[in-house]
């Protein structure tokens, strides 16, 4: 059996280790949680642990390690803890602060029985997800990244070569974007809540332009007017896409309110349409919503395979995606509105497309994160990939690798804006063998 979350507002999922169908074994309490993460079972198979969390509070008094079973007879609380908690060799192991702790637990009767001592410290813990990096196996073997609080990165400028312009922030930037007239850039700020943030280019003013829980995903209207986002906690929907003034007058506008989770990815050159990752329990797609009539989405592209990240093209006539239909997730290109035919870009892994202002280059980034440059021909009734070549590699911010847009570029694709890690050198994992025999010592 294999527990696993399916995503960021969630409970917990069970799959058979031989796949077949998933169930629920854990349902959100929305006066309590926004998210259930990390399990980790108890040696019987039947009961495990998971982390409860509150974005709105995100180390507030409701989150806590939860210990529950696959029969749904027991949930309850077992203690609070603002990271993951692991079972192995009779102890829970957990952070407090960045201390790794291990404590005497009787995985029989579902207790501590005895005081945490710590076993590592400065072990590095990500706030963005309530995540400790730190593995631990049954047989007394131990790995952990040291670092403490890694969730800081900077948003550098490059150029085509790969040097370091120079930083426009440091902290917790994520999906930055660049707005069609080039005056300013668009990003989601803050860790575990986000707002959305607009960075005056010319005079280098850092202005905050919403004020919910958890709002992210800023997309620009093609005028540069408005931008749409998601807020993707708190409010009366599940989710919904929002849209405000640039320069941050007026309130909100309510788009389209959906019954998923819902993410804004890009918007038509026209101004007629919107792009969405429809992030379903299980499986992803590319969706468009039409901004006239009733504004219900539709898919891009019918697929059995996780599809994200869409991207209009400059003239509008073809949208530049991600599917997991090889295996791994590459970039692909197919007409707009369609239907026709798909040709695949990346060959090596590939993510977070972004195209040109000519429309004559795509970038998008490798599976090791190096940032690709693939020459394009693109008619509204032809598409042809010229040359795909390397720029440079960067080592991505935290959580930055995983998500649809955590780079932008110019126009005239000369620069390139990076939500990237201001420690290039990443901290080494340690491993401890027999770490419980050493444990007893003290």
């Amino acid at each position: 059996m294999i527990l696993f979350e399916p995503g960021p507002r969630t409970g917990i999922f069970r799959i058979a280790a031989a796949g077949g169908t998933t169930a629920p074994v854990t349902k959100l309490d929305p006066t309590q949680h926004t998210t259930h993460r990390w399990p980790n079972f108890l040696p019987d198979g039947k009961h495990f642990l998971y982390l409860a969390a509150n974005n709105a509070d995100p180390r507030g008094a409701s989150t806590e390690i939860y210990i529950a079973s696959l029969d749904g007879k027991l949930n309850r609380p077992l203690m609070h803890s603002y990271a993951k908690a692991e079972y192995a060799s009779g102890y829970l192991l957990y952070l407090r602060d960045t201390t790794l702790m291990a404590r005497p637990f009787n995985p029989d009767e579902l207790e501590f029985t005895g005081d945490a001592t710590g076993i590592a410290e400065n072990v590095a813990e990500n706030a963005s997800t309530w995540g400790a990096v730190f593995s631990v196996s049954q047989n007394g073997v131990l790995a952990y990244q040291g670092g403490g609080h890694t969730d800081h990165g900077e948003l550098r400028w490059y150029d085509r070569q790969g040097r370091n312009l120079g930083a426009l922030g440091s902290g917790n930037y994520y999906g930055p974007r660049l707005s069609p007239d080039g005056t300013r850039l668009a990003v989601d700020f803050g860790d575990p809540n986000r707002d959305v943030w607009t960075f005056d280019l010319r005079r280098g003013v850092k202005t905050r332009l919403t004020f919910g829980v958890v709002d992210a995903a800023p997309v620009w209207s093609p005028d540069s007017s408005r931008i749409a986002f998601s807020p993707l906690f708190g409010g009366t929907a599940p989710s919904a896409i929002l849209v405000k003034k640039s320069n941050g007058g007026g309130q909100n506008e309510t788009l389209y309110a959906a019954q998923s989770s819902k993410i804004p990815t890009d918007w038509s050159p026209d101004g007629r349409f919107i792009l969405l990752d429809n992030n379903f329990s299980t499986l992803s797609e590319v969706d468009v919503v039409p901004l006239a009539g009733d504004r219900k989405p539709y898919p891009f592209s019918q697929s059995q395979f996780p599809q994200r990240s869409g991207h209009f093209s400059p003239d509008g006539h073809w949208v530049a995606y991600t599917s997991r239909e090889s295996g791994r997730e590459e970039v692909y290109v197919a007409p707009f509105p369609g239907p026709g035919g798909k040709w695949q870009v990346s060959s090596s892994g590939g993510r977070m497309p972004r195209w040109r202002r000519d429309g004559r280059e795509l970038y998008f980034v490798a599976e090791d994160d190096t940032l690709m440059a693939a020459e394009v021909e693109a008619s509204p009734n032809k598409f042809e990939v010229k040359n795909v070549r390397p720029l440079f590699r960067v080592t991505l911010a935290p959580e930055a690798r995983d998500r649809s847009g955590s780079f932008d570029v110019t126009a005239d694709g000369t620069r390139f804006i990076m939500n990237a890690s201001n420690d290039e050198a990443q901290p080494p994992i340690t491993l401890v063998l027999n770490w419980p025999a050493e444990l007893k010592k003290k």
